[in-house]
């Protein structure tokens, strides 16, 4: 049985939300293979699980030590449950342990060992995540889960209980020094990918490709109706101001139909009209009843049937805006 559906099949339900997603985190490593994504998600996700597991387990601690001090290890139900409860809670931070070790083992074997992406780790001999989660882990109390709660189920039967002794767990292991919510997540800085300046130009080219098919339409509409004024064509019906016209409502229509706000998409359009002559200022602002104007509000109606036929969609939205 893989882990995955261990960890799913053995959980307390109760306790669901406060274990490792297991699951997530394979999925964003295999976006990470799959598609070079980065992995500065995988990292905080990682980080995020750890806490909260460690958080978790902190306070249900605390609770079990109340109860270890009340107790009546004579009253067979109650103490059974109590061992119970003991046993099910050594259990969490075990699976826990045990996925955080898989989940950064995997991560070794699938991006640190094929040199998927480049670390910080790199020239400081070889990376190893599951080695530094180990390390991690042995700063969280949940990794000293069986110790502690083994203290806890001998105090509970013990004379130094009836006596009214004080149990202190921490003084178990004097070395339990740091808090996860301030300390665990040392990897994440150890393992996040290199600085983006030497990327830069990367992303820039891989954004430009990206936009590529848009970046063609509006070249296209501007450059046409440049050429159709120098030309004149359909002079006189149509001057400078028409093709300004036609320029504004096609880039209108586009940037309505890539979901941009209909709001900023209708003030700009007006105010390009406006600074081009097309409109003057009554006729831009003195309200909606103005035929250009309601031309380009008419365009949400337009433009959500047009997204509708999928034909401008492939254009515009997988085009990459």
């Amino acid at each position: 049985m893989k882990f995955g559906q261990y960890l799913h099949d053995h959980r307390v339900i109760a306790w669901r939300p406060y274990y490792m997603n297991y699951h997530r985190l394979k999925a964003i490593l295999k976006d990470i293979v799959n598609n070079n994504t980065g992995n500065e998600r995988f990292l905080e996700e990682l980080k995020l699980d750890m806490v909260r597991v460690e958080e978790f387990y902190k306070m249900q601690e605390e609770e079990v030590v109340q109860e270890a001090r009340s107790v009546d290890p004579d009253s067979k139900d109650d103490f059974s449950a109590f061992v119970q409860r003991v046993r099910d809670l050594e259990n969490f931070a075990q699976l826990n342990s045990e996925g955080l070790r898989k989940i950064a083992k995997k991560y070794d074997k699938l991006v640190i060992r094929p040199g998927l992406l480049r670390t910080i780790e790199e020239g400081g001999g070889d990376a190893s995540l599951m080695r530094d989660i180990l390390r991690e882990i042995q700063h969280c109390t949940f990794s000293q889960a069986a110790d502690r709660l083994a203290a806890v189920l001998d105090y509970s039967t013990s004379y130094q209980k009836s006596r009214g002794a004080p149990l202190d767990v921490n003084r178990l292991v004097s070395s339990h020094q740091r808090t996860a919510s301030v300390h665990v997540g040392d990897f994440v800085e150890r393992y996040a990918a290199e600085e983006e300046k030497p990327r830069e130009r990367e992303m820039k080219v891989k954004t430009i490709l990206r936009y590529f098919k848009a970046i063609v339409f509006f070249a296209m509409v501007y450059v046409g109706c440049l050429v159709c004024w120098i030309l004149k064509v359909g002079s006189p019906l149509l001057d400078g101001r028409s093709y300004v016209s036609v320029a504004v409502t096609c880039t209108a229509l586009a940037l309505l139909i890539m979901q941009y706000p209909a709001d900023g998409v209708m003030m700009g359009s007006t105010l390009a009209l406006t600074l081009t002559g097309v409109l003057d200022n009554k006729e831009a602002w003195d309200g909606f009843s103005n035929d250009v104007v309601l031309s380009v509000a008419v365009l949400l109606i337009i433009s959500a049937a047009v997204k509708n036929t999928g034909v401008v969609e492939y254009i515009f939205i997988d085009g990459g805006l």
